[in-house]
């Protein structure tokens, strides 16, 4: 009897634990979704171009410029075809405020996560805490911030978690048609984030390259290149617009612009490059100072949280005992995702280095072996579930203060990097105070004037006869 009374007593405390592990989930995920349109603070003048486009797609099928495209043009760049169209669907749907713009961002986010969970649980051999792995992802500060600012970015974070999950399920069932999917999502991230023309095709070359069998690898590359191409289609329409490779000039560590400023020679490239990467792999950068640039960091801490910062301890320590569980490959993948980073260049008057924005290729192999970790962790010290408390406690003693800063401090301090004076000002009458951004304010003459994009072409029409 004492040793039922005990299984008993055991029982009901892991379903009290579940129970509550399941709160703190859903606690966690209404969280990312508290407070849009006021931390980060107003819309960023981009976000706001974005959804004006997306605005007009909505209402007239066509770009704010009264043209039939996959790519909307910006102030500066362009709206991709997947985050163009999810936008028109959602605004059809949801509406188009600040706050509803965001949430989609916090879906895809959401949805980038689960694929990210999905890929552990595979590599794991189908073993996984589904509330400790979810614990971890909803608290990493790089996620919840990039999920509650509203562009393209995000939907290539969640395309690549895509990539990565389908790769994890075909190294299981090797089934030709994920390695076409796997290539397929990485296209479409190529499309949606240009940093990615770098990190994807590397990626995919490790993924799938030396299978154990010649023929397996090249039948494998064949789907993949398939996938690649279909995802890589729409970018067919940019060719000859020279528009579309202004920016990737202005910005290459190797443009001219770049070099004549920072008193670089073409020699000096090599050593430029490897400065910046370690500029990205430092661990104070990584978990301490993280990004200067308030629209990509918040400025509390690092990109990653202390607690992950211990779980990949626990991965070093496995691949140290040359465990298989960690694949070599997805340790290679993290260098890789940094790699557009430290080709590129956001320094100077901006102080933006390290510019972690363009190395979000690295933040899913990062979450997936965080998850690895912390399996390893919780796994190591099995008694009464210590291991998962010691994760899921220590996750938590990072993020409320986090929360706290996020939506106070930040919330203050964001107002110069997103626009809300120059919002603040247009609202009450002051007129406009960016006229380089006619998209931007177009947008709040549409959600909050009630004008339609209809009614921009006609004006624009007018004025040309």
């Amino acid at each position: 009897m004492p040793a039922l009374r005990t299984a008993l007593d055991l029982a009901s405390v892991r379903n009290i634990g579940r129970v509550v592990g399941i709160t703190l989930v859903v606690l966690l995920v209404v969280i990312r979704f508290w407070g849009l349109a006021t931390s980060p603070a107003g819309f960023w003048v981009d976000e706001a171009a974005v959804a004006s486009q997306s605005m007009c797609v909505a209402e007239t099928g066509r770009t704010a410029e009264g043209k039939i495209g996959l790519f909307a043009p910006l102030d500066a760049g362009y709206t991709t075809p997947l985050t163009l169209g999810a936008s028109a669907l959602w605004v059809r749907i949801a509406g188009d405020s600040i706050s509803v713009f965001r949430a989609l961002a916090g879906l895809v986010g959401l949805v980038g996560l689960g694929a990210v969970a999905w890929a552990a649980y595979l590599i794991l051999g189908r073993r996984l805490n589904w509330i400790v792995a979810a614990i971890l992802l909803l608290t990493t500060p790089w996620i919840f911030h990039l999920s509650r600012v509203y562009w393209d970015p995000i939907f290539a974070f969640a395309l690549v978690a895509g990539m990565i999950a389908a790769w994890a399920t075909w190294r299981e069932v090797h089934r030709p048609r994920l390695a076409f999917l796997a290539g397929l999502f990485g296209g479409l991230a190529m499309t949606t984030y240009p940093p990615h023309y770098v990190s994807v095709p590397l990626s995919l070359l490790v993924l799938f390259a030396g299978a154990q069998r010649m023929t397996e690898t090249r039948r494998s590359l064949k789907w993949v290149v398939g996938g690649l191409a279909a995802g890589l289609s729409p970018l067919i329409v940019t060719i000859g617009d020279s528009s579309f490779g202004a920016r990737r000039d202005e910005l290459a560590v190797w443009g001219s612009e770049n070099r004549q400023r920072m008193g670089w020679s073409l020699s000096d490239l090599p050593s430029v490059v490897i400065e910046n990467l370690l500029r990205h792999l430092n661990p104070m950068s990584l978990f301490i100072d993280g990004d200067a640039n308030l629209r990509h960091n918040s400025g509390f801490g690092g990109v990653l949280s202390p607690v992950e910062a211990l779980a990949l301890l626990a991965v070093a320590l496995v691949v140290l005992r040359r465990s298989k569980s960690v694949p070599s490959r997805l340790l290679l993948l993290v260098p890789i995702g940094f790699l557009p980073a430290a080709l590129t260049w956001e320094g100077g008057a901006s102080g933006s280095l390290p510019h972690y924005l363009r190395s979000i290729g690295a933040s899913v192999p990062l979450l997936v072996l965080v998850l690895l970790g912390g399996e390893s962790i919780s796994r190591r010290f099995r008694a009464r579930g210590s291991g998962s408390l010691a994760v899921c406690g220590l996750s938590l003693l990072f993020f409320v203060p986090f929360a706290n800063n996020y939506f106070s401090q930040y919330a203050m301090e964001s107002q110069g990097w997103f626009d809300q004076y120059t919002i603040d000002v247009w609202r009450d009458g002051g007129g406009w105070s960016r006229p380089n951004s006619p998209l931007a304010q177009q947008y709040f003459e549409m959600a909050e004037g009630g004008r339609s994009c209809r009614s921009f072409l006609d004006s624009e029409v007018d004025q040309a006869g």
